[in-house]
């Protein structure tokens, strides 16, 4: 499971996404768009996650099989359908799992890679992780990114160690973003 295998899929899934929203755009109920529909749902379980949704599911219950496909996803970082809500997930399962250093030092090497990056979704269940498994050498250089020209960069950094002392701080703070993206989308509330 390399992470060129997986980013492949990813833009495979992407580019049958793609066709199903031009054939909708073009001719929302033609046959095209019916077949477009169908491969992508045929395709899809085999595509968003390397193993499928049943290998998914196993992280939940430790296989070792599973743990590694769930490093090598989180490690890639395929964006497409679903993706988001997949990691998100992983995250969250991978907190109650029994990991190796070798395994943990992969999972703070993708958190890290969060901190290049617009916060999504799963940005705060990686967060809730990192509170409970991070290590010194990752919160040192979660730190080390405070010093960094890149003013969202270091927002990002800072909400992480806010995480990092309390869940219940980082939740606050969560909170407060999300007010304030709402304030500013659609005005007072």
């Amino acid at each position: 499971m390399s992470a060129r295998y997986i980013l492949r899929d990813s833009e495979e899934l992407n580019r049958l996404r793609a066709h199903i929203n031009a054939l909708s755009r073009e001719r929302p109920h033609s046959d095209a768009h019916r077949e477009a529909c169908r491969e992508f749902h045929a395709r899809f379980d085999s595509l968003v996650y390397p193993g499928g949704g049943a290998l998914f599911n196993r992280v939940r219950h430790h296989d070792p099989q599973a743990l590694d496909a769930a490093l090598a996803f989180l490690l890639a970082d395929p964006m497409h359908f679903r993706s988001g809500y997949l990691k998100e997930y992983l995250w969250r399962w991978l907190a109650h799992c029994p990991l190796q250093a070798r395994e943990l030092s992969q999972l703070e090497r993708a958190a890290l890679r969060y901190l290049d990056r617009t916060a999504s979704r799963e940005f705060f269940a990686m967060c809730k992780f990192m509170h409970r498994r991070g290590r010194n050498r990752f919160w040192s250089s979660v730190s080390a990114t405070l010093l960094s020209s890149d003013v969202a960069k270091v927002r990002r950094a800072e909400l992480l160690l806010i995480h990092k002392g309390s869940l219940f701080a980082g939740a606050m703070a969560r909170r407060c973003i999300m007010q304030n993206l709402a304030h500013e989308r659609y005005g007072r509330i």
